[in-house]
């Protein structure tokens, strides 16, 4: 199929009404220098980290990085949930959802100790 030629008159009438529509969406692509980044959203160091407690967390809780920052060479830790947790495992436990009630019953009560026993006996992923 062939597509029609481009009506340049069309074009030329419609890019306006295409700019008036991108200036209220993002005022910020030409209020902002590109050479100075938006401080509040931008992270900065004096140097790179040294040990890894001084490096940048980053993560999702399964997943997860310690950058380090360096320029010539970079270092980023990895770690994986698994590595820690002894290799892959289901975390979900067929019934443990019965068991909620009595779980937040035994915590709203201030026994702690038994909401743990109940929620590691109950609802705890195991290996696969």
């Amino acid at each position: 199929m062939k597509l029609p030629p481009p009506r340049p008159r069309l074009l030329l009438r419609l890019a306006p009404v295409g700019i008036l529509l991108l200036v209220p969406v993002a005022p910020g692509l030409w209020s902002q220098d590109p050479a100075r980044p938006d401080p509040t959203t931008t992270l900065w160091y004096r140097h790179p980290a040294q040990d890894w407690k001084d490096a940048l967390p980053l993560g999702n809780g399964r997943l997860g990085a310690m950058v380090f920052g360096r320029t010539a060479e970079e270092r980023i830790q990895l770690n994986e949930d698994t590595l820690w947790s002894g290799g892959p495992y289901s975390q979900v436990r067929p019934g443990g959802a019965a068991h909620l009630a009595e779980i937040q019953q035994e915590i709203f009560a201030g026994d702690y100790r038994r909401a743990h026993e109940l929620f590691g006996r109950h609802t705890m992923g195991y290996p696969v």
